[in-house]
């Protein structure tokens, strides 16, 4: 068989380009499917200490704000519990916040979806103010 015979005869052709459409194809969803290295949990955010007095903020990796065994998840200066750290727009006010778990009311479930929403806003109120305006701080920000 000569190479200009593989140019031209077109079934030989479309047979080698489905051939390596296929090794193409098989090597995408083999890398899809073992991506080889686990992806790292958690999310690197800001987080500020939750006293009042010591103010401490920095930058961690948090995988669960609330486990109080995780070293990133306690002030280094005073050993106290860090919240996420958000700021209101209205006042510009710096506070902790640690998102906890609130049964919800009873009235809540005959909530519609905004009301639902309201509620869980209400839970990032601003301690300073009690504006809703609030937001956490980028990670850039430090």
């Amino acid at each position: 068989m000569k190479p200009i015979e593989l140019i031209t005869n077109r079934r030989i052709r479309n047979s080698i380009i489905l051939g390596m459409l296929l090794i193409v194809l098989c090597w995408a969803l083999y890398k899809q499917l073992f991506p080889g290295t686990k992806p790292e949990q958690g999310a690197i955010r800001v987080v500020k200490c939750t006293d009042e007095e010591c103010k401490h903020s920095a930058v961690k990796k948090i995988m669960d704000i609330g486990n109080k065994h995780d070293p990133n998840c306690v002030c280094e200066k005073c050993g106290k519990p860090v919240g996420y750290s958000f700021k209101c727009e209205d006042c510009d006010y710096e506070f902790a916040y640690i998102p906890v778990e609130v049964p919800p009311p009873k009235e809540l479930k005959k909530l519609k979806t905004m009301g639902k929403f309201q509620f869980a806003q209400d839970l990032q109120k601003c301690p300073n103010c009690g504006s809703t305006r609030t937001y956490p701080m980028p990670v850039d920000s430090q």
